[in-house]
């Protein structure tokens, strides 16, 4: 299939790309020593192939805009996560993105979700501080969210934050709406209770 109506150069810096990575229907024209002084995924990949030839690098397992959205951190540093939001909500965003970032062994974007996650839920959480029960449409939303991901490695590095948001803010539930949670979601009791067997220690 001919990719090269789609290529998309990501350089810029004027030397001549040697790497085509291609991922669905796209491809980008990249530079092997950028990528593999920035990122373990490429230098893995492409330090075991010699030669002055085009090497190709054929993602598989992500989406487009994803891939696209790495190459460009890779080369600029720009993690802005309105480029990947689309219709995810804003933890989704996070946890696709550390998700991606895990798969082409990028730890600092993996660190900048995380952080972003962690920001987000400290603007949610001082409602529930007072005992008021506020309306936790939102909190829960972004609980089921987490949960969702189940086992990939953004579910295992998020869960864990949730747990503790939600042992600090349980004071502040409603116990039903509560109690219907951990019934729809029992790993989050667990989780709770991880957590604040960990805190004791």
């Amino acid at each position: 299939m001919d990719f090269s109506g789609h290529s998309q150069n990501l350089t810029h810096i004027g030397a001549r790309p040697d790497v085509i990575v291609e991922c669905g229907g796209s491809s980008w024209d990249a530079h092997g020593a950028i990528l593999t002084s920035r990122c373990r995924f490429f230098k893995a990949l492409l330090d075991l192939e010699n030669g002055n030839e085009i090497r190709k690098v054929f993602i598989e397992g992500l989406d487009e805009y994803m891939v696209e959205y790495l190459l460009e951190y890779i080369y600029t540093g720009d993690y802005d996560w309105r480029k990947i939001q689309g219709n995810l909500t804003l933890t989704e965003a996070y946890m696709d993105a550390f998700d991606a970032a895990d798969y082409f062994l990028l730890p600092d974007l993996c660190k900048l979700s995380e952080a972003a996650f962690i920001e987000m839920l400290q603007t949610i959480l001082p409602a529930f501080q007072y005992n008021r029960r506020p309306d936790a449409t939102h909190l829960f939303e972004v609980v089921k969210q987490v949960y969702a991901w189940k086992d990939t490695p953004a579910g295992k590095a998020f869960r864990p934050i949730v747990a503790g948001a939600m042992h600090s803010v349980q004071r502040g539930l409603n116990p039903a709406v509560f109690i219907d949670l951990i019934e729809e979601i029992p790993q989050l009791a667990v989780d709770i209770l991880k957590f604040t067997i960990q805190r004791r220690e």
